[in-house]
């Protein structure tokens, strides 16, 4: 019961801070689209969900080159990834996003405005391909990764799931290294 209580209002006040949040993106990105300020903004906007949901986070590993880009390759346990993802790697990263979540007002202008990639899972095909890799194209242009989480979905379980090629498409079609990142307990700290 505590759990869903703390989990209810984890949505809430989250949901409260990614719209105010999301307001504050599109009107940056209106005035400046590759404002580093963008960055700022999201990677404050993720410290506040893990302090809204009481998670500690802690980030580790590789020195990598802050001046290039690349396609990050990371698992996926829950929807905390994404915030780990863009306060753990130190180079601007616009994620893959399933197309269903463009739909939540002012949330889905903010992805659209800061360039976050647009997927439709029910496509499949070569020209679907072409869509997404131009899209990475479009960011890592403007000097920011793509992060990719290539199970196509969150495991439940923590394992790892089969990964789909495309995140790997991406990177030998933008002559782009990969950068692999590993994300442990997520699935613990929300497993909704």
């Amino acid at each position: 019961m505590i759990a869903w209580i703390r989990t209810g209002l984890l949505i809430v006040s989250g949901f409260v801070v990614t719209l105010i949040v999301s307001a504050m993106l599109i009107v940056v990105a209106a005035i400046r689209p590759n404002s580093p300020l963008l960055d700022r903004i999201l990677r404050k906007w993720s410290q506040a969900w893990f302090t809204l949901g009481g998670v500690t986070f802690s980030a580790g590993g590789a020195t990598i080159d802050e001046s290039r880009s690349y396609v990050i390759v990371s698992n996926h346990q829950s929807n905390f990834d994404i915030m780990a993802d863009l306060l753990a790697v130190p180079v601007p990263g616009r994620f893959m996003a399933k197309k269903e979540l463009y739909r939540i007002p002012v949330v889905g202008a903010a992805m659209k405005a800061t360039g976050m990639v647009k997927v439709d899972r029910t496509q499949h095909g070569s020209s679907v391909h072409a869509q997404l890799t131009a899209d990475a194209r479009a960011n890592t242009d403007a000097a920011r990764s793509v992060i990719v989480y290539p199970e196509g979905t969150r495991s439940r379980t923590g394992e790892l799931m089969a990964f789909k090629r495309g995140a790997f498409a991406i990177a030998i079609a933008g002559q782009l290294p990969i950068l692999p990142v590993t994300i442990a307990g997520s699935h613990r700290a929300w497993r909704w």
